[in-house]
């Protein structure tokens, strides 16, 4: 089952069946993350819809981060985002 929505933010929103796969894209990108943020880094959190096993959900994959210093984010930004990241705050 697909389903699509339109809202503010983005063209339309895909509504996908829950995907095992969800939960492997998130241990790859922890460790994509632990490379880049190193002793930063303290713990990484799967959220989110894509979190629940069974969930039809949005197939994006959120991640919550804990962090050493929250300030010390600032200096990793501009590097996160060449690496594909957003920061949502």
């Amino acid at each position: 089952m697909r389903r699509e929505y339109n809202n503010i933010r983005h063209d339309h929103i895909v509504i996908a069946e829950y995907d095992q796969a969800w939960i492997d894209s998130f241990q790859r990108e922890v460790i994509c993350l632990q490379r880049l943020m190193g002793d930063l880094l303290v713990q990484a959190h799967h959220i989110g819809s894509t979190s629940v096993p069974g969930l039809a959900a949005k197939p994006v994959v959120d991640l919550l981060l804990e962090v050493t210093d929250v300030k010390k984010l600032d200096d990793l930004q501009a590097t996160s985002i060449s690496h594909g990241y957003q920061f949502w705050g």
